[in-house]
């Protein structure tokens, strides 16, 4: 996997080496980004003219891009989710509450995580029996 800094277009900006994107978010701002703000481009390009929306930090960010995947996969982001795991739109509720992810959801829908599970159980009680039938 590349490295994702390389792909955007840097300046000379104030003494030191900027990615254009970040001074394009600061002189809109008027003044420099905070600590732990990300800069997204809204079209999904990295295009120098790409609008461009300023997160306060990076969950932010990543909401954004969660929404993005949820409406090019043809859902609605404010009621639908995207499985990672099988790779399909589904209801907000077929995702378990979970407070420690950003978007307060998991990534992967109850039908995937219970299959995941049934096999690990599987497997462990395959090696178990292994085990066993060895002594």
């Amino acid at each position: 996997m590349g490295n994702p800094i390389k792909s955007y277009r840097q300046l000379a900006h104030n003494g030191s080496i900027a990615r254009l994107h970040r001074i394009r978010a600061e002189r809109a701002l008027g003044h420099p980004l905070p600590p732990k703000a990300v800069v997204h481009h809204a079209d999904g390009t990295r295009s120098d003219t790409s609008p461009l929306v300023i997160c306060q930090d990076d969950s932010y960010h990543k909401l954004l891009h969660r929404r993005m995947r949820v409406k090019a996969a043809g859902g609605n982001p404010n009621l639908d989710e995207f499985c990672k795991t099988c790779e399909q739109v589904k209801p907000a509720a077929a995702f378990r509450k979970e407070r420690q992810h950003a978007q307060g959801r998991r990534v992967q829908c109850y039908d995937c995580r219970n299959t995941r599970r049934r096999e690990l159980w599987r497997a462990s009680r395959e090696r178990a029996d292994e085990a066993a039938a060895a002594h």
